[in-house]
């Protein structure tokens, strides 16, 4: 028993020394490798550490925010990706992210929340037709059905295969 003692507390004390002498970075990757085995509370717990020693990581907050959404806490996410666009204003995928919540995982939908989140994650729209098409759903309840027509039509005629496109 005093063999296991001693091992537990060995183990504890590595644990700590550990913890002591990780930087942001590694518990950035210790968060990647998590979010490759999809589990969501290792990586939780990973980028929360990663953002304790760099408050200002918008990358960080924003793979804490998709690993939150991932173990189905909206709530969390929400704050995590307001915080990286707060650290990074230019941090487009967290503005689409935030757009996404606002329509998907709040009920009722926040469309107003979302169309202005949305607003801000223009720059990708042409690299990522979901976000785009998020916008125009956004617009659509919110009552602008122009805008949300066109850009519909917009993305039909840039892909004439995209069925998400087709069916709103």
């Amino acid at each position: 028993s005093l063999i296991l003692v001693m091992t537990v507390l060995l183990c504890i004390s590595a644990w700590t020394v550990f913890a002591e002498n990780t930087s942001s970075t590694d518990w950035f990757e210790k968060g990647n490798q998590s979010i490759q085995a999809e589990n969501w509370e290792e990586a939780i717990d990973a980028f929360k550490n990663a953002v304790e020693e760099d408050s200002e990581n918008d990358a960080a907050w924003f793979k804490l925010g998709g690993s939150y959404l991932q173990n189905g806490n909206a709530s969390d996410a929400f704050d995590a990706y307001t915080k990286a666009t707060s650290v990074n204003p230019d941090n487009y995928d967290a503005w689409a992210m935030l757009g996404y919540v606002n329509l998907y995982a709040r009920s009722p939908p926040d469309a107003a929340a979302a169309l202005a989140a949305l607003e801000n994650a223009q720059p990708i729209f042409s690299q990522n037709a979901g976000v785009h098409i998020n916008y125009a759903i956004a617009n659509l309840l919110e009552g602008n059905a122009e805008t949300a027509e066109s850009t519909l039509e917009e993305l039909t005629q840039a892909d004439d295969s995209n069925e998400r496109a087709w069916y709103w």
